[in-house]
Order: C-alpha cells, then structure tokens, then sequence
C-alpha cells in the first residue's frame, strides 16, 4: 500500500516523510476505499462524533490500547465496522490528570482503564503474541519475567 502512494497520515512529521517517502499526508479522514488511513483518536473523535448510522470504515485499529479510555473504544466501535484492539493491560495504562485517589473514590477504574476493563468483563476474541521480532531472546525473558512479577 505504501509503494502503490495507497497510505495517508494525518499530522505528517518531517522525519516521518523523510523516512517513508511514499506516505502521503491527508487532513480528510472520511473513508477513502482502498486506501489506509493513519491518524490519532483526537483527530479521528470529530469524525466518531459525526457518526449518526452505519461505521463510515470497514476497520478501526486502535493501537498502544492500553493507553485508550473507555470511551475511545466506544469512539473506535462508532467509526469501524470491525475493530482490532492492539495493547497490553500490563503496559502503560492512560495518564489522567485525577489522582488514583480520586479515581477509586468515584469508582472510575473502568473509565479510566478502558483496555483492562474491557478484557477483564467483555465477551471479545482476545489473542496473546508469544513471539517477539524486536527483542533479542534475553530481553523478552526478562521481559517476560517483569511482566509476570508486578
């Protein structure tokens, strides 16, 4: 899709285009057939928002899902017709400005946390990578081991 001039991003950075000199910036996030579109949740909300029937896209992934709240995966549902959910619930959870104080006495946990929310009380097909083509096998046993441990 990439050598085909096929895949858009919004909000382009420079090393982005200098490192990927076939992706093309796009401020239009409607459906684009046959055509990929990258974009972050804040740009693409005004979109969900508008969104009054039927998803505009046949796909919406949300990616480092483990940062998204709740209602980002309801603003994902409003925009794909099927989605895909990339994240760890043991990774980084979503910076909110509340204090975890605050958040357990008003009980916004599942708010605040949607990934982990969501796994943990929904019925979804849920599959676990158990290979890794980034780390060196010594990392990802002790990445394994850090993650099995907090």
């Amino acid at each position: 899709m990439l050598e085909a001039h096929r895949m858009f991003k919004t909000k382009l950075s420079v090393d982005e285009a200098r490192a990927y000199k076939d992706l093309q910036q796009t401020k239009d996030v409607s459906p684009q057939p046959s055509n990929l579109i990258l974009s972050t949740f804040y740009i693409t909300s005004g979109q969900a928002a508008q969104t009054t029937n039927e998803p505009p896209f046949d796909f919406a992934m949300v990616d480092e899902a483990s940062q998204a709240l709740i209602g980002m995966f309801a603003g994902a549902k409003l925009l794909g017709k099927k989605n895909i959910w990339i994240g760890d619930t043991k990774q980084l959870p979503p910076v909110v400005a509340l204090s975890d104080d605050k958040v357990n006495r008003k009980n916004y946990g599942a708010l605040v946390d949607g990934l982990k929310a969501l796994s943990d009380n929904a019925s979804l097909p849920m599959f676990q990578l158990t290979e890794t083509h980034r780390l060196t096998e010594r990392g990802a046993t002790y990445t394994e081991y850090f993650t099995r441990t907090i």
